[in-house]
């Protein structure tokens, strides 16, 4: 078995202080655009999809086509909605180890046990929450079930949008759904959707603020940045993990010339720096 440093006194023992930080690039760039544009579509689709199903403002100008400008407006919204899904599709398959599927679909027993430890911590019988760069076990499989909707709204919605425009691409794609699912019960589940996501984004910023507070690790800062702030100990925590295989595997050594400086330097902390292994790392 590979020496894995598993609490704070072995990392001491490698000449690091265990509560020294170091910046991991976590996020791509591409995916922190795709979240913020997914927050602003869901936003505006929110407000104008509520309003096509029963207008809350009404024009008294002949010529103001105020519900075709919303449904335009709406439309828009939900092409750059599809766009973030594509992306984030993409970054499922061709992401680093924390954007990899297998960083979000539970298979391995360690992530269940991963949930529960997290689910202690939710529920005040744990004091820390668990060390991890990316998301932790239960976050990730929330994140499964978000874009699995995320999927099912845009499907619904091009179904709609195919109902009134036929176009020979998109019908050979969703025009058999509606042989299949009334397209009233279409326009209801596309409906009922938006308040899941509502729902989902009030409990996603909650426990951001909540994780980031007991960890500060800069976990909202790293959805602008791409970095988080990690301890060496959490940091070889979670890299120790095969994600394909669940086991724990050798890690590449940290560089000499940090362990060389923290071991020699005991006053304030060595400047943090992004370590070669945690960037571009395999799945």
């Amino acid at each position: 078995m590979p020496t894995i440093y598993s609490s704070p006194e072995a990392v001491a023992q490698k000449g690091f202080r265990p509560e020294r930080r170091i910046q991991v690039y976590v996020w791509q760039l591409p995916l922190r655009f795709a979240h913020w544009f997914l927050v602003l579509s869901i936003i505006t689709l929110s407000v104008t999809g509520w309003y096509i199903h029963s207008p809350f403002v009404s024009s008294t100008s002949q010529t103001a086509y105020l519900m075709a400008n919303i449904r335009f407006i709406h439309l828009v919204a939900g092409f750059v909605f599809i766009g973030c899904l594509i992306i984030r599709l993409y970054f499922f398959f061709a992401g680093n180890r924390w954007e990899h599927w297998r960083a979000y679909v539970p298979m391995k027993k360690w992530q269940f046990q991963e949930m529960w430890q997290t689910a202690q911590f939710y529920g005040f019988l744990k004091p820390y929450p668990v060390p991890k760069i990316g998301h932790n076990a239960m976050a990730a499989a929330s994140y499964v079930m978000l874009w699995s909707a995320v999927f099912l709204e845009a499907v619904t919605g091009l179904v709609m949008f195919n109902w009134m425009r036929h176009g020979p691409i998109l019908g050979f794609l969703v025009g058999w759904i509606p042989g299949f699912i009334d397209i009233q019960y279409i326009r209801l589940i596309h409906f009922f959707l938006m308040f899941f996501f509502i729902a989902f984004a009030i409990l996603h910023v909650h426990l951001c603020m909540l994780i980031g507070r007991e960890e500060k690790n800069g976990l909202i800062d790293s959805m602008f940045s791409g970095y988080k702030v990690i301890t060496v100990h959490g940091t070889e925590l979670d890299m120790a993990r095969d994600l394909k295989t669940g086991e724990l595997v050798k890690l590449d050594p940290l560089p000499d010339e940090v362990a060389q400086a923290e071991a020699n330097k005991m006053n304030p902390p060595v400047p943090s720096g992004t370590l070669p292994f945690v960037k571009g790392r395999g799945h």
